[in-house]
């Protein structure tokens, strides 16, 4: 078996991961940018190894993961996030030449995860995605903003930018006047570059998940979220497995073969609620954070990229059961947003306090499993909760 390492020990995809190889047998160290990690609490995890941030200084970043290769005599590297795999893909050639990366060539990752090329190649192939505009200084904000209907989103070109050999981790933002986006042209290095302002979708996100051997698909899985954190929209809390949509297979296969891509992505989609149509919101080119309802359902997408990595020969994978996925603090820190903010911005939130309340606690009625804890895993949820705590109350 080749020992792992899977990176961003403090992130649930990283748990998932953890799990899903563990539970073949195959040997697994975490690292992390902390002491303990979520994913380092696993019983499947053999050992723990700490790295210092990349974000901080990239060479530092690469020196503990050569220490950790020789070390724990690593054959495979798994990054969870954008910032690891942007470090990872850029820097390559300075680890161990025997050392195999989960992850898509840096051709391949730069292509989906650029999001102004995306949405190019998205019009070019007849995809749906918002009205797009890329904005390159104030200037050509303040004429936009003129004509513009907000709120609006800005994204940045990606979701870790490179300049001057460091790295710069970006972030989404609802934008709802000129002052606004303004402020953030002059205040946020993520849109001091050219960066998207697009139209704001209304409805529910829907993910399909693939796994792509050389410009070919595996494996495909579809979910559903029914909740987020916060609920005016960010990070699935609750979500669901549904069956494979045709049109949206068929326009994530149009971009995936597009960019003859190799590895695992979730194509995200939002379904407008007014007319229906499926927008393309983005590409993540990596494991993603909802990754353990796929594996729940039987399509186990860490395992089948380990082997495809180690040149294993697979099979498609179709079928996977229904499920309901729930992380459950998340769960929480959704319901307090809804209960304490109302947010003007989001016309999706017309319930009342009283019903909010009363879908998070039907939730553990209905038949849903649980993100993070596991009766025969729970150390990850017990050391969760405790950093939970720890910010909550101090």
């Amino acid at each position: 078996m080749k020992r792992v390492l899977v990176l961003d020990g403090e992130q649930r995809s990283s748990l998932a991961v953890v799990r899903a190889l563990g539970e073949k047998g195959i040997p697994v160290i975490v690292g992390s940018g902390l002491n303990s990690s979520l994913a380092g609490a696993s019983k499947y995890c053999i050992a723990q190894e700490k790295y210092r941030n990349p974000l901080t200084n990239l060479s530092y970043f690469f020196e503990d993961i050569q220490r950790i290769i020789h070390l724990q005599a690593i054959n495979i590297i798994v990054p969870c996030t954008d910032i690891t795999s942007s470090a990872v893909l850029n820097g390559g050639s300075v680890l161990h030449p025997q050392v195999l990366i989960m992850a898509p060539s840096p051709e391949q990752y730069f292509a989906a995860s650029d999001k102004i090329e995306l949405i190019n190649r998205a019009c070019k192939l007849a995809v749906p995605c918002p009205y797009s505009k890329v904005i390159c200084g104030i200037e050509e904000w303040k004429n936009l903003s003129a004509e513009q209907n907000f709120p609006v989103i800005f994204k940045p070109r990606a979701s870790v930018l490179i300049k001057g050999g460091t790295l710069l981790s970006t972030a989404v933002k609802i934008v709802h006047d000129y002052k606004e986006g303004a402020y953030l042209i002059h205040n946020d290095s993520g849109f001091s570059v050219p960066f998207l302002v697009q139209q704001k979708i209304e409805g529910e996100g829907i993910g399909i998940f693939a796994l792509y051997d050389r410009g070919q698909p595996i494996a495909f899985f579809s979910h559903r979220r029914l909740r987020e954190k916060p609920l005016w929209g960010g990070v699935s809390v609750l979500c669901e497995s549904v069956v494979p949509n045709p049109q949206t297979i068929a326009y994530s296969m149009r971009l995936l073969t597009d960019i003859e891509f190799h590895g695992v992505a979730m194509v995200e989609f939002k379904r407008d609620q007014k007319t229906g149509i499926p927008f393309l919101m983005e590409i993540n080119a990596r494991f993603w954070g909802s990754l353990q309802l796929a594996v729940d359902a039987g399509v186990n997408f860490p395992y089948l990229f380990y082997k495809l990595t180690i040149g294993d020969q697979i099979c498609s994978v179709a079928n996977s059961n229904y499920l309901r996925l729930r992380w459950l603090l998340g769960d929480f820190d959704s319901l307090l947003s809804g209960l304490v903010k109302r947010h003007p911005a989001s016309k999706m939130l017309q319930q009342k306090r009283t019903q909010l309340l009363f879908e998070f606690f039907i939730s553990f009625f209905r038949k849903t499993k649980y993100q993070v804890w596991r009766k025969d895993d729970p150390i990850p949820f017990l050391v969760e909760l405790r950093e939970y705590l720890r910010r909550f109350f101090f």
